[in-house]
């Protein structure tokens, strides 16, 4: 099997845009002006096995928000091919067209090669990123079904928004869940969304979560229990809980909106069930 190419490609997408233009052609690049479209091109090229499939890979990694949680194997591709894409930003910013580099991220790749090949000159891709945050913001706020029966759309339930809180918010309230990991743990309670709001999770906290992957793992080595709101007992957080030693139980239907942050929990990992020892602060 060929071996993929593991230098850098933006660095070599960038000495090949900057090399002189040959002086027996006038539709070469001028000298050391950065020729955006070469670059790009080249930034999602990968010589070697495998460039087709990388090169569908770097499409779908060029628009993934900075922050966003992707499979592993995209990472490769990510970390090739997020440096070129940045800089597309940057220039659209030092144009105006856009108010931040990162908002290159809300653009398309046809719309990216619009503007590197000059057929667009990137007016109204302000109101591009400001529209499609706003319905991602959107979307992201929506209450999904946790199942879906049958084939027909028709009768598929329709997403609502997210409520804040369920009513079972007193001490005392018990949930059960799938015990996943053997153990009991008292601690607050510190829910996320995402890994990428982990920084203030303490040690001895309970992480409580929609559900992980590998870029949750960091998280449990400072938590005292995991609780997880879908998930099995083969799922990411119950395995990872086991090595580690951590009480944990999972499929604990809308833990999101049950449990505060705060909230003082009781993690039996041997009866899978949670309990609420009190509010934010407070065991009773």
């Amino acid at each position: 099997m060929a071996e993929i190419d593991k230098s850098g490609t933006s660095e070599r997408a960038r000495t090949l845009a900057e090399s002189p233009a040959s002086t027996s052609s006038s539709t070469g690049p001028t000298p050391g002006v950065l020729d955006w479209p070469a670059a790009f091109r080249a930034g999602v090229e990968v010589v070697g096995g495998k460039g087709r499939h990388l090169s569908r890979l770097a499409r779908y990694g060029f628009q993934v928000p900075r922050g966003g949680v992707v499979p592993a194997g995209v990472y490769e591709s990510l970390c090739r091919h997020r440096p070129v894409a940045e800089a597309i930003g940057r220039r659209l910013r030092v144009a105006g067209r856009l108010a931040r580099a990162d908002d290159v991220f809300h653009l398309g790749l046809s719309e990216v090669e619009a503007f590197l090949d000059g057929s667009w000159d990137g007016v109204g891709a302000a109101r591009l990123v400001e529209d499609r945050s706003a319905r991602f913001a959107a979307q992201q706020a929506l209450d999904l079904p946790g199942v879906i029966d049958g084939h027909d759309e028709r009768s598929a339930p329709t997403p609502s928004p997210l409520p804040a809180t369920l009513p079972d918010a007193a001490p005392g309230a018990e949930w059960q869940g799938v015990a996943a990991a053997p153990g009991v743990a008292t601690g607050p309670a510190c829910v996320l969304r995402s890994p990428h709001d982990g920084a203030g999770m303490a040690r001895g906290d309970v992480l409580v979560a929609p559900s992980t992957d590998p870029g949750w793992t960091p998280l449990f080595l400072r938590a005292s229990a995991v609780v997880m709101e879908t998930g099995g007992y083969l799922s990411h957080g119950a395995v990872v809980a086991r090595e580690l030693g951590l009480p944990a139980v999972v499929n604990v239907p809308d833990a999101m909106r049950r449990i505060a942050a705060g909230d003082q929990l009781r993690v039996d990992g041997d009866r899978g069930r949670v309990s609420r020892l009190g509010g934010a602060g407070l065991v009773e």
